[in-house]
């Protein structure tokens, strides 16, 4: 499951979270795309990294998974159900491990790493 933030990072980062993580299935939730749509607006520079975002949620063929939740409660339920959550932000990630599943982010700035 891909977070709001950890897509955004790819561009802020220039790191090819797609390449690391290959091979394995990737989706996200309806509230992360509409985040990314909001924050697409504009020419600041986190505009310019949502809309990579979509593209390439688009490219590489992410499914979306419906909720009607907020993006971070959505991520955690469906963490709860097995789904490993990328992310960068420490509170969801935290929440994610107490529900039992599996964290990935990014560190330094270069590698997705898991715990």
């Amino acid at each position: 499951m891909l977070d709001t933030n950890f897509l955004m990072a790819m561009e802020q980062f220039k790191v090819d979270i797609f390449g690391q993580l290959e091979g394995e299935k990737l989706f996200t939730v309806r509230p992360v795309i509409d985040e990314l749509t909001r924050m697409a607006d504009g020419r600041s520079r986190k505009a310019r990294a949502a809309r990579i975002a979509l593209l390439f949620l688009e490219k590489k063929h992410v499914k979306v998974l419906e909720s009607e939740k907020k993006a971070d409660d959505a991520l955690v339920d469906y963490a709860s159900q097995g789904y490993a959550v990328a992310t960068q932000d420490r509170k969801l990630k935290a929440r994610v491990k107490r529900a039992g599943a599996k964290a990935l982010y990014i560190r330094q700035k270069r590698y997705v790493v898991s715990i």
